[in-house]
């Protein structure tokens, strides 16, 4: 929880931000719910873009080896602007020649 600054006397809560997989089956499975699960989700891990700076560096570890040169296009795009992508200081290039070793 915590103050939102755009509204005063509001608080933002965020209940599930730091549940795991297991939590959240857990909940579903305590109060009987029967939810269906994105297929990119049970693949990756993640059902978001299938780019994002913000992505840890474990989650595009999982999909290199699944899909090797899917992100060639953001690994010259690396290159050309002489900037890693991944958390602002991990190179998309390191990681898929570390997956694919």
């Amino acid at each position: 929880m915590r103050s939102d600054y755009h509204v005063s006397k509001s608080m933002m809560v965020f209940p599930i931000l730091n549940w795991t997989d297991e939590n959240i089956r857990d909940y579903l499975k305590m109060r009987a719910m029967r939810v269906a699960v994105n297929p990119l989700y049970e693949r990756y891990g993640v059902s978001g873009c299938y780019w994002c700076p913000f992505y840890q560096k474990q989650i595009y570890e999982r999909i290199i080896p699944l899909n090797p040169n899917l992100y060639d296009e953001f690994i010259d795009w690396e290159v050309r602007l002489n900037k890693p992508s991944v958390s602002g200081s991990i190179w998309l290039k390191d990681l898929k020649a570390q997956c694919l070793r």
